[in-house]
């Protein structure tokens, strides 16, 4: 018998409805199929099948991580615990949500409305580290030498 799944808190689309970097894509495959040039071809399926894979279609927010949902079947599973702190960016594309990893990698969200979603997953991960506490590697240290000099 299957465990039902959880309903996420929130979710949200990406900022633009169309995918103009897959459409240029694809219509150079097609001018390559209708022209015969292979190399066109190839081009244009390469870079669509890239843009499928590497642009997100949905950001969702659960109780214990963020999922952002690529092309199928590609998922990305963010949990809370490896995420150190969000930033938004003022862009003249409009505004972003960057999200900073405990291990300095960084994600750019750019969904339809930033400060709602920020707000959110604020919220959320307020919740799951109250909930499991912060997970602060310096204060694993703190039980050895009490001499702090570096030699």
């Amino acid at each position: 018998m299957e465990k039902p799944q959880e309903q996420p808190l929130h979710w949200d689309g990406p900022k633009s409805k169309f995918n103009i970097t897959l459409i240029f894509s694809l219509v150079v495959a097609v001018i390559g199929l209708a022209t015969g040039a292979t190399f066109l071809l190839l081009l244009g399926l390469l870079g669509a099948a890239m843009n499928w894979f590497t642009s997100a279609k949905q950001y969702l927010i659960y109780t214990n991580s963020l999922v952002v949902v690529y092309g199928r079947p590609r998922v990305k599973v963010i949990p809370y615990s490896d995420i150190s702190h969000l930033e938004t960016l003022v862009m003249p594309m409009g505004n972003r949500l960057r999200v900073r990893m405990v291990n300095s990698k960084r994600l750019v969200i750019s969904v339809k409305d930033v400060d709602q979603f920020r707000d959110r997953l604020d919220d959320a991960m307020e919740k799951f580290n109250s909930s499991y506490g912060p997970s602060n590697i310096i204060d694993q240290f703190d039980s050895g030498p009490q001499d702090k000099t570096p030699y």
